[in-house]
Order: structure tokens, then sequence, then C-alpha cells
């Protein structure tokens, strides 16, 4: 039987890491959905293509409205609903299915109950092959989809897939599918479109995109070198004690493939605040450190508080204490909103607001008004120290204005530093932090100059045409591909905040002379690829390290307990030898116990088996588990298209 029930999701999709609530989003009316409405086709779609059998009858379906923060998502989808499945059996356990009005497939899930099912061995091609059928029957533009990424969970041994959107080649810069298919449920068990401009992009038909370009690369490059290049910068590195590590780097600007124009483009990526917590104090703390610490006193900050919110009344303030600051944190209420202030108690200047209201009035100001709006209240409440007004840049989305205002040390931007004030409709300020913490700066020991930095990021493959999703629709442009702020050190790679490496596309300029071109192809898809070289180059033991496990450090005694490699450090440098490859790939399929164990071998496997000495044992597995023939090479340098290969049937 049907169950009838309302439901009503508020979807809030964060713009930028920083906001609160920037996107303008209204609470639907909850829409009943009743027994005669049921789509009885969509139902047995829906169980045909997931076989939803025996022990799933009874399910309770929901409608919310289609999710978008775009003008232009907003219009394609301002008649549009998504369905909501769900299935409950307390033998069998749950499946949820979301759908959209088009038909699309937003999320899919299965949860089992039973754990003691038998594991069965399925390849990653055979799983390919499932989601190539399957795409077609789940979304109206399956043919522009491409497998970009692949991993296996190693806990549930769970194939993990991402998708993007490619028109003509070019992808779309937002929106993945991600796939979880089970080794050991012989199934997919979920299935996700992501988007942070929310399912209605799914909607968006091919025809509105025009792959057109006026613009070519190295035109884009020479524009991007003159408004927004890499420069001498200090990064954040929390993983190091909180050190500023100098690195180049640059707040990436897009630009226009028809005009030549330059944008922001605020990648979507991680905002780096790893603020101090707050601790409240007692009473008898409180009374302790009362006209020693030269605080002001509780009605000063009260009055301040609702001068800065005129109309507001305070209502609550407490003191709390973070590292050596004393701050007072105050709540304000305005009508039926309620707003949240902290100032520091010594001086009394704002180190953060929280002012959100549900008028939805479009900020309409140009970036010099919201930059002056911005720069006055902070010089009028806060502290400037250390801010770059010069550098302030504005991201603009459906009611608030969000402008930034960088982090400068000794001429040096602060990576992901900033003052962040959003402005609504009103010219008023609604939000207000500053993620500024104290580090230890380290000794600039770059070897590497900024023109350098410049030309390793034009060649490093994450420099290409990408579609943007704007208010008026799709736009081409010039921008990053993995969408991420580039930074470049010594080692001449491009990284992201976290000095991991990048491969979002690898290009090499003997593509074509490969045989096995599809195989690389999708390698570079899935990550998997070395910059800046050719496919005949070889490939150096840290090169491959750094690849596989996305740092370069090298010590003897992991090495050989992790992946059998004998001699590491000595090696670090050298060309990667077929033998070491082999036994990184075979120790990394969880097979040392096995290794460990003599008299099991078989003898005369290869030509005088016993030169492989302490690599005997892993070149017996590594044969049976298709790595090679009977024709090996273990002394062999290799080369970068032999390295791949190699990795391709480890996958």
């Amino acid at each position: 039987m049907y169950k009838k029930i309302g439901f009503v999701l508020l979807s809030v999709f964060l713009l930028t890491p920083s906001s609160q609530v920037l996107a303008d989003a209204k609470v639907a009316q909850p829409v009943q959905i009743a027994t005669k409405d049921i789509d009885k086709k969509e139902v047995s779609r829906i169980k045909e293509l997931f076989g939803i059998k025996k022990g799933f009858e009874d399910f309770e379906v929901s409608v919310d409205p289609s999710t978008s923060h775009n003008g232009y998502l907003k219009n394609l989808s301002k008649d549009k609903t998504t369905k909501s499945y769900h299935w409950q059996d307390e033998t069998n356990g749950s499946i949820s299915v979301q759908v959209s009005s088009d038909g699309d497939i937003i999320r899919y899930m299965k949860f089992f109950n039973d754990e003691e099912m038998i594991p069965l061995e399925v390849s990653r091609e055979e799983v390919e092959q499932k989601i190539l059928e399957i795409l077609p029957k789940m979304y109206k533009n399956a043919k522009e989809f491409k497998i970009t990424d692949f991993s296996i969970i190693p806990e549930s041994k769970e194939y993990v897939f991402s998708l993007k959107r490619y028109i003509h080649d070019i992808p779309v810069a937002d929106g993945n599918i991600h796939i979880i298919y089970s080794n050991k449920l012989q199934e997919f068990t979920r299935i996700d479109f992501e988007s942070t401009l929310g399912d209605a992009l799914l909607m968006v038909p091919t025809k509105d995109f025009d792959t057109k370009a006026n613009i070519d690369k190295d035109k884009a490059f020479e524009i991007l070198k003159k408004e927004s290049p890499l420069k001498l910068s200090l990064l954040p590195f929390a993983m190091d004690k909180d050190l500023l590590k100098h690195v180049y780097y640059t707040d990436l600007k897009k630009i226009d493939a028809k005009t030549g124009e330059s944008e922001i483009y605020w990648p979507y990526q991680n905002f780096m605040e790893t603020e101090a917590k707050d601790m409240a104090l007692d009473p008898q703390e409180i009374k302790t450190i009362e006209g020693i610490k030269g605080l002001k006193t509780e009605a000063q900050a009260k009055t301040l508080a609702e001068k800065i919110i005129d109309g507001a009344k305070a209502e609550s303030i407490r003191l709390t204490s973070n590292k050596e600051n004393y701050l007072y944190e105050i709540q304000l209420k305005e009508r039926n909103h309620t707003a949240f202030l902290t100032l520091n108690a010594k001086n009394l200047k704002i180190e953060s607001l929280d002012h959100w209201t549900d008028k939805d009035t479009k900020n309409k100001m140009d970036d010099a008004q919201n930059i002056k709006l911005a720069t006055d209240f902070i010089k009028k409440y806060s502290s400037s120290k250390e801010l770059n007004f010069e550098e302030a840049f504005t991201i603009h989305n459906n009611v608030y204005a969000e402008v930034r205002i960088p982090r400068f040390i000794d001429g040096k931007k602060v990576v992901n530093n900033f003052a962040v004030i959003a402005i609504d409709g009103s010219g008023k300020v609604s939000y207000y932090s500053k993620n500024f913490l104290d580090y230890e700066i380290e000794k600039n020991n770059l070897t590497i100059n900024e023109m350098e930095a410049n030309d390793i990021y034009f060649n490093s493959g994450d420099f290409g045409l990408t579609f943007i999703i704007k208010d008026g629709g799709p736009k081409l442009y010039w921008s990053s591909l993995s969408g991420n702020n580039p930074i470049i050190d010594n080692d001449k790679v491009l990284k992201d905040v976290y000095l991991k490496e990048i491969h979002s596309s690898f290009q090499y300029e003997d593509l074509n002379e490969s045989k096995d071109k599809e195989i690389i192809e999708k390698l570079s898809h899935m990550n998997i690829g070395f910059t800046g070289k050719k496919l005949k180059d070889k490939v150096t033991l840290v090169e491959f390290i750094s690849q596989m496990n996305g740092y370069d450090d090298i010590n003897d005694k992991e090495m050989l307990n992790n992946y059998g490699i004998r001699d590491a450090v000595n090696k670090r440098d050298k060309n990667l030898l077929e033998k070491d490859l082999v036994s990184y790939l075979v120790y990394s399929k969880n097979l040392k116990p096995a290794l460990e164990l003599d008299g099991i071998y078989r003898e005369n496997l290869f030509e005088n088996q016993k030169r492989l000495k302490e690599y005997e044992k892993v070149y017996i597995f590594a044969y049976a588990l298709g790595l090679v023939d009977k024709s090996i090479a273990p002394e062999k340098e290799l080369t970068v298209e032999e390295v791949l290969l190699m990795m391709n049937k480890n996958l």
C-alpha cells in the first residue's frame, strides 16, 4: 500500500565557506501525495532500474521543490519538483530514491541488514561496464558524463567512481555524479548527484552550451599573468605547527573565452580557518580579572553593540577568553531576528558579527560601493591592521554581496586569510569575520622565481576551457579545471592549499604516438599520471611515490616494510626499476602476510628465477595478478607509458 505524507525540504547551499546564508531560499508549502496521484509508471521504472523486489513492497513518497541558487537555474526549475521514495523492511534494510520531475536520478541509497553475505570478486572493468549500462536509464544527458576518478575503499572493498559532465570535451565546472558499487553485494549501493548550485543543474540542456572560444589559451594566459599572476605569498600550514610557508600563489581569475575580460572566480575549495575555541569564564575568574586587565565594562559593550545594530536590544552578554584575548559575546534581538556580536573586551573592536534577516532584497550596488561600505565599517568598528584594501574584491549572489579583504604581511599575501563582510540589499553589514591567527614565518628557501612559477602553472594542464553556470546561463571561461587556486613551490608541481599535488589533467605531447592512448587518457581523467613529462620519459622513484602516496618523503624503513622496496633512500632520485614498481603494486594489495610464507611458491615460473632474490615472491604474485607475463625485466628503468600501463593493470 502507499503511505500518504507531506514533506518539505529547504536546501541551503553555502556559496562560499565563510558565508552563512548567502543564497535566497524560501520555504515552499508542503505538497500532499495522495494514492491516486502516485505515478505507477515511475515507481515501476525505479523498481526495475535498481532491482527493488521481494521484501520491499510498501513505500513512502514525498515531494520537494527543485533546488537552485542561480537566476538561470531558478527559471529552468520554477515549475519543477523532486520526488523522494523510501522503502523500509525490517529484514532486508532500506532503499531511498530521489528523482527529478524530468526523470533524472538525484540520489539512490541502499542499506542492507544482512552482514554475512559472501564476498564476490568483480573487476573494475566490469563495474565500469555496469555504469555505462545504467547511466542512460538514469540521466537524459548520460552520454555527456565521463568517469573522472576512481578509488577503492580498503575496509569494505567498495568501488567509488566520480563522473563529470563534458560538452564536446569541455568540462562543466560544477556538478558531479558519485557512484559506489559493493563488491560484496554485487550491486550499486549509492548514487549521488552533487552540486553547489542544486539539483536544477541537471536540467541544463546541451543547446545552452556555446563551445566557441574567441580567445585562445596563450592569449588567455597572457591576460591571467597580467590580471592575477602567481606571486610570492605566505601559506598557513597547520600540519607544521601554524607555520607560514613561502609559496607562489594567486586568487585565480577566470577569463571570458568570448571577450577576454577577467572576473573573480572563487573556486570550490575549503576555507582554511583554524580559530581558537572561546572558553567561557566562571564568575570567580571574571571577578579576578576585572579591574586588572583594563577591560571595558559590560554596559559599555552593550551600548556599542546596540549602536552597531541599530534598533536591536542586547539580551545577553558573557565574557570569554581566546588565547590572550578577552571577548564579550553579545546576543541581540531586532524584531523577530537574533544577532550575535563579539567585541574585544579591552578596546571594544568588533571580532565578528552575525546578523542575518529574511529580507530578500538583492544587493544592486557595484563593487566599488560595496568595498567602500566594507572599508568604512572596518575602519570605524574593527582593526584594519594587515588588511590590504587595495586588493579587496566582491563576490555576488542572489541577495548579498560578500567583500573579501586579504591579509598581507611584509607585502606578501597570506593565503586564505581575509576579512569577510557580507552586505545586504539595504546596504547594511549582515556578517563580518576575520580568520587571522598568529603564525611563525618560515625563512624563504624558494629556489624558483615568479616567472618560472607562472610557466609551471601554465603547463600543468589545470588551466583550460570550462563552463561555469552564471545567472544568464552557461558561460565558457579559461580557468582552473580542478577548482583550486594554484600553489607552486620548489617541487615545481601544481598543489592545493594543503600542499597536495593536483592532477586535474595530464598533457603528454607524444600521446598520439601511443597505441594505448585511450587507456592513458582514461587514467588522466582518474587523476593518474605525471606532470611535465612525455610518455617516453623515465620516472624516478620519488616521482612515482609522490603520485601514489601524495607526498615525497621517502625513508628506507617505510618503503621496505610497506612496499618491499629496498635501499629506497639511495634510489630516491634514480629512475624507477620494474622490480620496485612490481613490489609496490603487489604489497599495496595487502599481501604482505602471504609474501612472508615459505614453501608454497612455484619453482621456475620465470627463466633464471633465483636471480630475482628478495623480489622472487612478489613477481610470482604479480604474474598471478596479471601485472606481468613471463618476459620480465627486473632491472629495467621504466618510462612514463610503461608505468601507466602497469598501473592500469593493477586497477
